[in-house]
């Protein structure tokens, strides 16, 4: 994650005639908007250099495309250290589109792989999902996945917890995968499920 830079021409911060009521993240062809609070810092990263920040191994072969990733993180000190440890005190996260290239990964790509891209949550030992939904909007050619569920943050399938939450979208054709993620320790997501749940109801994708 050496590459992330603080963001700049994609974010804009929307105000009224007091302060700033919050950051909005759009996307490079305009497809993805997401609303964060203002005190979020938010980083952008080229997609080929970034396949560290999943837990999943898969999300590594998806990676290797060009794309964006937005990544933002809530802590006062927030740095990319924050957004790849996980196990932090405040919200992290990312917000990624890119392209399938590969006619196999669109092949594979199936709700069960969906539901598992970003963090493989079926295969980690202990694991204990909270939600778990297929997502269809038809109107706008996407389907999807989203899965919330608590994970050991070690091997120690005992604790330290982290809690993720993750959604996985894909157009009707398998041309385009848009990735959110928000999540932190176990502590940190009770604290501030109103706040992740926000971001998550305010993620827009669009049609082309």
């Amino acid at each position: 994650m050496a590459r992330l830079a603080v963001l700049g021409a994609v974010v804009a911060v929307l105000a009224g005639c007091g302060e700033p009521s919050e950051t909005r993240v759009v996307s490079d062809d305009a497809r993805f908007i997401l609303h964060l609070p203002t005190s979020y810092t938010v980083f952008e990263a080229d997609v080929s250099a970034s396949a560290a920040i999943g837990a999943s191994p898969t999300l590594g072969e998806y990676l290797n495309a060009q794309g964006q990733i937005s990544a933002f993180d809530a802590s006062p000190d927030a740095s990319t250290q924050n957004i790849t440890d996980i196990l932090v005190d405040y919200p992290t996260g990312w917000v990624i589109s890119i392209p399938i290239l590969s006619d196999q990964l669109k092949d594979e790509l199936s709700w069960a792989s969906m539901r598992n891209l970003q963090f493989g949550v079926d295969s980690v030992p202990g694991a204990q999902p909270i939600l778990t939904e297929p997502i269809n909007f038809p109107d706008l050619d996407l389907m999807g996945y989203r899965v919330v569920a608590e994970l050991p943050a070690t091997s120690d399938t005992t604790g330290p917890w982290v809690t993720i939450d993750s959604t996985v979208l894909t157009d009707d054709q398998h041309e385009r995968l848009w990735m959110l993620y928000v999540g932190c320790s176990y502590d940190c997501y009770q604290k501030y499920d109103d706040e992740i749940q926000a971001i998550v109801d305010s993620w827009v994708v669009k049609k082309p």
